[in-house]
C-alpha cells in the first residue's frame, strides 16, 4: 500500500486495499490472483523466437561495444 501510486502495475492505494479488506494497513503487501492466459502452439513458437532474436541483439551490439575503442586498431590474433 502507498499513499501515491507511482507504478500502477505494482502499487495499490490504501483506499482501494481497504474495499477488499478493511483490516489493510499501509505498507502491507497484496496479492491477487490473475487467470492465465493459454496460448497456443505457433504462439509460444512466435515468443521463443522474438525471445531469441532479441537476446542475439542485444548480445551482438555488446560484442560490438567491446571492441568499438579498438577500430582502426590492429589486434593481436591467437
Amino acid at each position: 500500500m502507498v499513499d501515491e501510486v507511482k507504478v500502477p502495475t505494482k502499487e495499490i492505494t490504501l483506499e482501494a486495499a481497504q474495499f477488499d479488506d478493511p483490516n489493510i494497513q499501509l505498507g502491507d503487501y497484496v496479492e491477487d490472483q490473475i487467470e492465465s492466459i493459454a496460448f497456443d502452439r505457433i504462439a509460444m513458437q512466435t515468443a521463443r523466437q522474438v525471445i531469441s532474436t532479441k537476446i542475439r541483439e542485444a548480445e551482438r551490439a555488446k560484442v560490438i561495444e567491446q571492441f568499438r575503442s579498438e577500430e582502426g586498431k590492429s589486434l593481436p590474433v591467437r
